[in-house]
């Protein structure tokens, strides 16, 4: 299925956080996509997902960078509300199995963020000794390739889960304001407000000076 036009949500929550939004959006079942599976480990639990999710943010919050090549397999993963939404296609001889996506889902992948110096404005999912680990981007797409047909359809409207996650987005998190280069700005990036306790720990955070990120939340939608 190939699909265009994503609408994203980037946030950083806490484990306890994360656990509370899973638990908000179920039932729902999680699909690992980043490399061919045992039949059995394509479908991931949601306790497998939250403990990495964990090893990530206390990484974090101890001052850590996290082992992201391991992590990045674990949670580059699909939230699907429906098992008509993918098919398990046999690889290696029958022994492995790749998810393929046949409706629209959650994708789901570590984020990063940077603040351009030239001006101030927000870059997400980006690479470089300047981008900052911000937990993980949600993204649904607007349009999509009908499998069998091969029509490009516009989806649902929002997705059943991203409906959900979005709303509950607005009302358990903030967008994140930032002080960078003795300005400060609120970015549309969101954070839980339970990792005000430790984001002054963030490793990326403290090895740059002109940027940090205010533990003062405001929550409107």
């Amino acid at each position: 299925m190939e699909a265009s036009q994503w609408q994203t949500l980037v946030a950083l929550l806490a484990p306890e956080e994360m656990q509370d939004l899973m638990q908000h959006l179920s039932p729902f079942d999680i699909c690992q996509i980043s490399s061919p599976l045992p039949q059995g480990e394509a479908i991931m639990s949601h306790e497998n997902f939250l403990r990495s999710y964990r090893l990530y943010v206390e990484s974090l919050s101890r001052g850590e960078l996290p082992p992201l090549a391991e992590l990045r397999r674990q949670l580059s993963t699909l939230w699907v509300a429906d098992s008509s939404q993918i098919a398990l296609l046999p690889v290696a001889g029958g022994q492995r199995y790749l998810v393929q996506q046949l409706r629209p889902a959650l994708h789901l992948r570590l984020a990063t963020m940077r603040i351009a110096p030239e001006d101030g404005k927000l870059h997400t999912m980006v690479h470089g000794s300047d981008a900052v680990h911000w937990g993980i981007q949600f993204a649904y797409p607007q349009i999509f390739q009908e499998s069998e047909s091969g029509d490009y359809l516009r989806t649902p409207k929002d997705g059943q889960l991203f409906h959900a996650l979005r709303r509950w987005m607005r009302s358990h998190t903030s967008p994140t304001t930032i002080l960078f280069n003795r300005k400060i700005k609120k970015y549309p990036i969101r954070i839980g407000p339970a990792c005000f306790t430790w984001i002054e720990n963030h490793p990326q955070l403290t090895s740059m000076r002109a940027l940090s990120v205010s533990t003062e939340s405001t929550f409107f939608s």
